[in-house]
């Protein structure tokens, strides 16, 4: 058995023509046999527009009909939960990634400015107390830059880690 997701299809019709084969001279005939037969395995195909982005559709076998690449095998009933996953785990990875890099960019501000000459003199004239405070802020802000580094590397490595084990699970629930 194979399965598609459906997209953003508004027609049963479209999706078959994105679950099977058909050969450039196939016939109309041909064509509505292959609608039906996915009307029949997916009866909730009947009102495909309501249906939102993502839903399984069961890409039946049809005499004549191979089931089109886009079309995967579906390899019992924890595959959906793998993939679900794994794509939890990727949109995961990307947020923390996007985190740390915006993180990053703020403490090289936050270094560029507490740098700044201009600044030093200000604050060494104004508020000697302030001037010393800016050296502080300058030595935690490039700590903090090599422990979010750090953090950055294993987070890498235990969403790698993650990903694998899914898929080795995947592989021996076959």
């Amino acid at each position: 058995m194979k399965i598609l997701r459906l997209d953003a299809e508004a027609q049963v019709a479209e999706l078959a023509s994105q679950a099977f084969k058909f050969r450039a001279n196939a016939s109309a005939k041909t064509k509505k046999m292959a609608t039906a037969a996915l009307l029949k395995a997916n009866p909730h195909l009947a009102d495909v527009a309501t249906l939102p982005a993502g839903t399984t559709i069961v890409v039946p076998e049809v005499p004549g009909l191979e089931a089109a690449s886009d079309a995967k095998s579906a390899e019992g009933p924890g595959t959906d939960l793998l993939e679900n996953l794994v794509t939890g785990i990727d949109a995961a990875r990307e947020g923390l990634t996007v985190a740390l890099k915006r993180n990053q960019q703020e403490m090289q501000e936050t270094l560029r400015l507490a740098r700044l000459p201009e600044l030093q003199t200000l604050l060494k004239r104004e508020h000697p107390a302030a001037a010393a405070l800016l050296s502080e802020i300058e030595a935690q802000t490039n700590k903090q830059a090599e422990e979010e580094k750090a953090l950055s590397e294993r987070l890498e490595r235990a969403f790698q880690d993650m990903r694998n084990d899914l898929k080795g699970l995947g592989q021996r629930s076959r």
